[in-house]
């Protein structure tokens, strides 16, 4: 119970401090490293990260099944698996598309992101880049 209660106050805590003002950035477009240097109270990056990662999540900007308006993204199972490639596909973005993948703690498997304008653009410069980018 003593570990229960730990794990509940620290939640609140980040939430209090950091989690709402995470949330809002993510709304916003900001990037993982964005809300890092925008934030008051220091946040380690790993949960920045996964507080960005939850939000895309409740907001279905991020879905692990295929949806129309989606694209599909391989970037968890890329990073896990062929690390080279991952670096390759993450040469060909520019810096503040790179910024955005980097930033994010990709699952291990395909998610399909909302196609938004920044998601789109990502797509795009891929596939001028590299024909076969997303496998299916």
């Amino acid at each position: 119970m003593d570990e229960y209660f730990r794990k509940a106050l620290s939640d609140f805590s980040f939430d209090m401090a950091s989690g709402r003002e995470i949330a809002a950035l993510t709304d916003k477009g900001y990037t993982v490293e964005n809300i890092a240097k925008r934030l008051d109270y220091p946040t380690p990056l790993a949960k920045i990260q996964r507080a960005v990662w939850k939000r895309l999540l409740e907001t279905e900007t991020i879905v692990f099944s295929p949806k129309s308006g989606y694209i599909p993204c391989d970037f968890g199972i890329l990073q896990r698996e062929d690390p080279a490639e991952y670096a390759r596909r993450l040469s060909l973005l520019n810096d503040r598309q790179r910024e955005y993948v980097e930033g994010l703690p990709w699952e291990g498997r395909i998610c399909y992101h909302r196609a938004d304008h920044r998601m789109k653009e990502i797509e795009k410069r891929l596939a001028q880049s590299y024909s076969a980018y997303i496998r299916p």
